[in-house]
């Protein structure tokens, strides 16, 4: 095989001639048919032991295939014809060159396979295919390498790993575009095998390698380089080696930075939307007319495809927090479970964390903070040195990007037990601790007005609703009309009640800017069992035959006539109720000095009286 700009020499050597006079010729068929033809004569005396005959071409053959026909005669007895193929390979330099090039498939064989084995790469190339590609084989991104080399581009290689390699560690095969000696970085391709400890068996020749690259169409762009885009996996710079970052105002067709649906669609025509990444990522850029090689890590957009694209948001979404078990010790699992309505993100904010005992936001300690996939569920083993006499929270919200404008957090509470307790701080924890369901609203002038559904408070999804009064800004203002916005929500409501303030978090006109702030609230009363009897007055809102205390202690919802307490023994005492006065009884019966109860039972006692007989709403 020869490059496209080498020297080409083709050599024919005759041994052993009888004396005589001969004739030759010689024949150079390429890509495109016949290349060259020559002959001559060759003129032999006393049996010579050699001769040669020889043609050269000055780096001007094309890069193709390539077959030499040669022979002689003597146009008697002696008569020899001969044929020799070679390849002349493209060495990149040609007219036709883009600048961009992929590799559309690339694996290593066997994916599981023993230290001292022979693993084969196999790949194949598309765009400026380059004469050579460099191959590796490293552990931990880079710390270790086992294989290096620049090998010729010719679509497979095979190596012996080395007899001694960890099977604990993670195995990264990698191909790149080369030129002869020379790694060029123009396009490159990742993959992964697994090594297998001497307990482990191959999973065979044909098992499917697990995918590892990312194919999703997207770009990215970085001031005063080229732009690249990432086609099936692999990052390519802009083939006009022009395209760049900055807008179309100052920079005409060469600006892109604030055409990126246009620049997707040079790409995939299909692209119906740009969407900005929550990570950058670490891509080889290029100087101008892609001379000149920087890695850099730059924010990405993805290119959305027609069918594929992020539906129209509407603003506003809510979310149902489920915590289960709410009591737990060290070691156990807490799991969480939740459903959302409205815009629907693709990922969300959990949040672990603890506050000084009955002081919100005093001594904040974060246990866990991390974003997750919004698929309903998150499971968190409780960690050891978790303190129980401490106030315990996990928190979800909608994860927002620059794309999302939803608003809707919740909260969730949960006991971390010390070894002696149990229901009764069950109890005393539903009491105070519990979610306020009730129907209510707030205003703040030159903000959107915020309403409160089943414990969470969201903003108005038409982002203008306001404090002001209806002669001064017409629909837009509901400070004279609060009734009538909580009908919004709530058509049954009858009437409006103010309530204590509470802390909110308001936005700005078009739910753009939040603040957070103490301001008023206003209950929205309705009759929700329908008995005539208002819920401020009813002592069982939603007429299940439990009162509201009763309900609130027991751990159920007092709106909700379909959620009620368990009961095994109908004696209309809850079964937590039950287990939380065992617990007082056998905490009195082990108090020292005499047969009074000490301090914790009498204050057990008076927290179950309280909840079963007294009053009918939480104390504040």
């Amino acid at each position: 095989d020869f490059y496209s700009d080498e020297d080409v020499y083709l050599y024919a050597y005759h041994y052993c001639f009888p004396s005589g006079n001969y004739h030759w010729n010689s024949t150079v068929y390429g890509p495109n048919g016949w290349y060259d033809y020559d002959y001559g004569n060759l003129n032999v005396t006393n049996n010579s032991w050699w001769t040669d005959v020889w043609e050269y071409f000055d780096g001007e053959l094309p890069p193709g295939e390539y077959t030499w026909y040669y022979g002689f005669t003597n146009w008697g007895d002696i008569s020899r014809y001969v044929s020799h193929n070679f390849t002349v390979i493209d060495n990149g330099t040609g007219t036709n060159v883009t600048g961009s090039c992929s590799f559309p498939s690339f694996e290593a064989t066997p994916y599981a396979l023993y230290a001292g084995d022979d693993l084969t790469y196999n790949w194949t190339m598309n765009g400026d295919i380059s004469s050579h590609v460099y191959l590796s084989l490293h552990s931990g991104w880079g710390t270790q390498y086992y294989y290096s080399g620049i090998v010729v581009n010719d679509g497979s290689h095979t190596i012996t790993l080395p007899s001694q390699m960890n099977p604990n560690l993670d195995y990264t095969v990698y191909v790149e575009s080369a030129f002869q000696d020379g790694r060029t970085t123009l396009c490159w391709k990742y993959g992964a095998i697994d090594i297998l400890g001497s307990n482990e068996g191959p999973l065979g020749n044909n098992t499917a390698v697990p995918p590892t690259v990312d194919l999703t169409p997207r770009i990215s762009m970085w001031f005063g380089k080229v732009n690249q885009h990432n086609e099936n996996g692999t990052w390519m710079t802009d083939p006009d080696g022009v395209a760049g970052a900055g807008s179309y105002d100052d920079w005409g067709d060469e600006g892109w930075g604030d055409r990126k649906l246009e620049y997707c669609q040079r790409f995939w025509p299909d692209t119906v939307d740009v969407v900005l990444r929550d990570s950058p990522e670490e891509i080889i850029f290029y100087t101008r007319y892609n001379s000149e090689a920087y890695l850099s890590t730059k924010p990405v957009w993805e290119c959305v495809l027609e069918g594929a694209q992020v539906p129209e948001l509407t603003g506003v979404c809510s979310i149902d927090l489920t915590i289960t078990p709410t009591e737990l010790e060290v070691g156990d699992t807490l799991t969480v479970s939740w459903t959302m309505t409205g815009d629907i993100p693709v990922e969300v904010g959990i949040a672990f964390f603890s506050t000084v005992q009955g002081q919100w936001n005093v001594g904040v300690q974060y246990h866990l903070s991390e974003i997750t996939a919004n698929d309903g569920g998150f499971a968190y083993p409780i960690p050891q040195g978790m303190n129980p006499d401490r106030d315990y929270y996990m928190y979800i919200d909608a994860e927002l990007t620059d794309d999302f404008t939803t608003y809707c957090w919740k909260y969730g509470s949960f006991d971390i037990l010390a070894s002696n307790e149990g229901a009764l701080e069950e109890v005393l924890d539903n009491l105070f601790n519990s979610t306020d369901r009730t129907p209510r609203i707030s205003m703040w002038y030159g903000k959107v007005n915020q309403h409160n559904e089943n414990g969470t408070w969201m903003t108005d999804p038409d982002g203008t609703a306001g404090a002001g009064n209806f002669n001064q800004f017409g629909s837009d203002g509901w400070g004279d009309r609060k009734l009538e916005y909580c009908q919004r929500f709530w058509p049954d409501t009858v009437s409006v009640a103010p309530m204590g303030a509470e802390q909110i978090v308001f936005y700005t006109r078009g739910n753009q800017v939040a603040y957070l702030t103490t301001k008023p609230v206003w209950q929205c009363v309705q009759d929700t069992d329908g008995d005539g009897i208002l819920d401020p007055d009813d002592a069982d809102d939603d007429g299940d035959g439990w009162s509201d205390i009763l309900e609130q202690a027991c751990g159920t919802n007092e709106l909700d006539v379909n959620d009620v307490p368990a009961d095994s023994d109908g004696d209309q005492i809850c079964d937590l109720l039950d287990d939380a006065l065992d617990e007082v009884i056998t905490d009195a019966s082990e108090e020292d000095a005499g047969f009074l109860p000490g301090f914790s039972a009498i204050g057990g006692l008076a927290a179950l009286c309280a909840a079963m007989l007294i009053g009918r709403r939480r104390v504040e």
